[in-house]
C-alpha cells in the first residue's frame, strides 16, 4: 500500500500546476510565505519546505527584501504529430542531446512478445536512453524493439535518433503511437537522476509506435522530469 504524499509535496505540486497553467507568470512575485501558509492551512515551516522544493528545481528564486519570483516555466511539449524528442526541443529553441546508457539483445518475455507482436523468446533489442535539453535531463526512456524485423539497429542509430534512422536511412514513415500516461512518485534512483527530491510527482508514459505499413516499431516507457517538462499534445 502506497503512503500518502506529504502535505508539503502536495502544496509543491499544486503550486507547480499553477505556474504551469499561467496563474503565476515568469517574473511575477508569488504571495508571501505567511499568506500562502494561511491559504493552505499549514505552518510556515511546511510552507517553506514546499517553496524550497520549487527553488531547488529552478522554478522559483528568492530575492532578499523583495520576495519570491517565478524564474522560469516548466517546458511544454505541443506536438502536432509523432515527432522525435530532439526535433521537439529544437523547435522550442533548446539544444537536445541523447545518451544511450544501455543497449543489448535479449529474448522476449511474454509481456514484451505481446506488446511487439513477436513470439516469446524471439530476439529483441533492449535499450535505455537519457534525453537532455540544454544539458538538463528531461526524460528517462526504456525501449524494446524486434531484432528480427529491424536487424540493422545500431548504437549510432539510437544516439542520433531512431525516428531519423527509420525515416531518413530506411525510408520508412512513422504513422502514429498509442500512449498511456500515468502519474507516479519519483523513487530514489529516478530522483537522483533528475536531481529532485524523492516523492516528487512525475509522469510515466507507456507508448507503442507503429509504422505506416501497420508494423510495430517499438514499445517504450518514458519517465518525464515533470518539474522541467509537461505534456500538451495530440498524437496522430
Amino acid at each position: 500500500m502506497s503512503r500518502p504524499l506529504p502535505r508539503y509535496k502536495q502544496i509543491e505540486a499544486d503550486l507547480l500546476a499553477q505556474i504551469a497553467d499561467g496563474r503565476y507568470k515568469k517574473g511575477s512575485c508569488i504571495p508571501p510565505e505567511q499568506e500562502l501558509a494561511k491559504q493552505y492551512g499549514v505552518s510556515r515551516v511546511t510552507m517553506r519546505k514546499a517553496l524550497e522544493g520549487l527553488v531547488a528545481q529552478g522554478l522559483l528564486v528568492r530575492t532578499p527584501g523583495a520576495g519570491t519570483f517565478v524564474s522560469r516555466l516548466p517546458q511544454a511539449g505541443k506536438l502536432p504529430g509523432v515527432v522525435s524528442f530532439a526535433d521537439e526541443m529544437r523547435a522550442q529553441g533548446l539544444t537536445p542531446r541523447t545518451e544511450v546508457t544501455e543497449f543489448r539483445l535479449e529474448p522476449a518475455d511474454g509481456d514484451t512478445a505481446r506488446r511487439l507482436g513477436v513470439e516469446p523468446g524471439a530476439p529483441v533489442y533492449f535499450f535505455r536512453r537519457s534525453q537532455y535539453a540544454d544539458e538538463v535531463l528531461f526524460m528517462l526512456e526504456t525501449s524494446r524493439m524486434s531484432a528480427q524485423e529491424y536487424p540493422g539497429i545500431s548504437l549510432q542509430a539510437l544516439q542520433s535518433g531512431k525516428y531519423r534512422y527509420f525515416q531518413q536511412e530506411l525510408g520508412r514513415q512513422v504513422a502514429y503511437s498509442r500512449h498511456t500516461v500515468t502519474p507516479i512518485l519519483a523513487d530514489e534512483a529516478t530522483a537522483k537522476a533528475f536531481g529532485i527530491p524523492a516523492g516528487t510527482p512525475l509522469l510515466r508514459d507507456e507508448n507503442t509506435t507503429y509504422l505506416d505499413d501497420g508494423r510495430i516499431l517499438d514499445f517504450t516507457v518514458q519517465v518525464y522530469n515533470s518539474p522541467h517538462y509537461r505534456l500538451e499534445y495530440v498524437r496522430r
